[in-house]
């Protein structure tokens, strides 16, 4: 796994205006904290934002195929169509 880039970091939280405040408030650190990283997010930080990332990650939505047991329509009566 490559280092985490502190951009990539900032434009995933919201961008230059948003996203470094939105990691400080994240983190529980100040933006000033934020802005000493460097070019590549510490590695224990790196850890905590990764986390975060797969927590907002959407559930994949399940799309039935053709041939699925389930393909089979039923009305409000019960009856298959």
């Amino acid at each position: 796994m490559r280092p985490m880039k502190t951009c990539d970091a900032i434009e995933a939280f919201g961008g230059p205006k948003k996203g470094v405040k939105a990691i400080a408030d994240f983190l529980k650190i100040t933006p000033a904290a934020v802005y000493q990283w460097g070019d590549t997010v510490p590695q224990l930080r790196e850890y905590q934002l990764r986390d975060e990332f797969e927590r907002r990650k959407p559930a994949p939505v399940m799309k039935p195929t053709p041939g699925d047991a389930d393909d089979t329509q039923v009305s409000l009566f019960g009856t298959a169509q």
